[in-house]
């Protein structure tokens, strides 16, 4: 059994898209959606919530600016018997290249206790272009003036084979990912930060307490840059490091927020691509 965990704002048109690829794509499966939206909720939106009841699914609404962590928590605490929960975010889409199926041999037929996802990117951000690949994982490192970094593989990182299935041991990873339940009893994810910054501090902690998993080259979701321009709200979708934020990194890693740094095979392959479609 599956727990689809998803948080959301108003004003995210992306929701109606996720809510219906997860029901495409774990349509042999077991699985349940627990939603946690915030106020206020228009007739749409209300909509979906009652789509995802009707379907024995969980929704409950928060105040507006909801810290990220408090609402996976508040999803946590409301599970049923699922032995599995899947963490995606309201712009992913569960496509043709999405497998599920993937996801689970390799955790059942390894120690690896989580395993995420490969993303394409749908719409120019990020880096890369539309419909490219963006670096995967890759381990977190340390700098000489001792702040964290979150370094990705090569481009052509070499990888073990579990039941036939690709798989890259890692300690970051993308933001979709199939985690184990029992993980759960040791970890949750901080309530004390909004929403940048909450991923790496989920997965500095699955590290340290010796937490194992990675992604798979066999799945792959979709991050739907390209419905940013549909917002009702007109907010940006935008986050920056806040106060609080680095506050909390030197506290709890004695480090500066986590910055990202790329194999320099990335930009080879990014350059290369761009070039062809020009």
């Amino acid at each position: 059994m599956i727990a689809i965990l998803l948080k959301t704002t108003s004003g995210r048109p992306s929701l109606g898209w996720a809510v219906e690829s997860i029901k495409y794509a774990l349509s042999d499966y077991n699985s349940c959606i627990y939603l946690y939206d915030e106020e206020p909720v228009s007739k749409d939106r209300r909509k979906i919530h009652n789509d995802i009841l009707s379907s024995g699914g969980f929704v409950t609404v928060g105040k507006k600016s909801t810290p990220v962590g408090l609402a996976r928590n508040t999803l946590l605490r409301n599970l049923s018997s699922e032995n599995y929960i899947l963490r995606m975010d309201d712009d992913f889409e569960l496509g043709g290249e999405f497998n599920i199926n993937a996801m689970i041999t390799i955790l059942e037929n390894s120690n690896y206790s989580f395993c995420a996802s490969s993303e394409r990117q749908i719409g120019h951000g990020k880096g890369v272009r539309s419909g490219a690949l963006r670096p995967s994982g890759g381990l977190f490192k340390k700098t000489r003036n001792n702040n964290l970094i979150k370094y990705f593989y090569s481009y052509f990182t070499s990888f073990e084979l579990i039941k036939g299935i690709r798989f890259v041991a890692a300690e970051h990873t993308r933001n979709l990912i199939l985690i184990k339940r029992e993980v759960f009893d040791c970890v949750k994810w901080n309530e004390d930060l909004m929403v940048e910054g909450e991923h790496s501090d989920f997965l500095l902690d699955l590290k340290k307490n010796h937490i194992m998993g990675g992604f798979t080259l066999d799945s792959v979701h979709y991050h739907r840059d390209d419905l940013a321009q549909f917002r009702s709200d007109g907010a940006s979708l935008k986050y920056t490091v806040t106060d609080l934020m680095e506050v909390h990194y030197r506290k709890k890693w004695k480090s500066l927020p986590v910055k990202s740094k790329y194999h320099k095979s990335w930009y080879l392959v990014e350059f290369l691509r761009r070039l062809i479609c020009k």
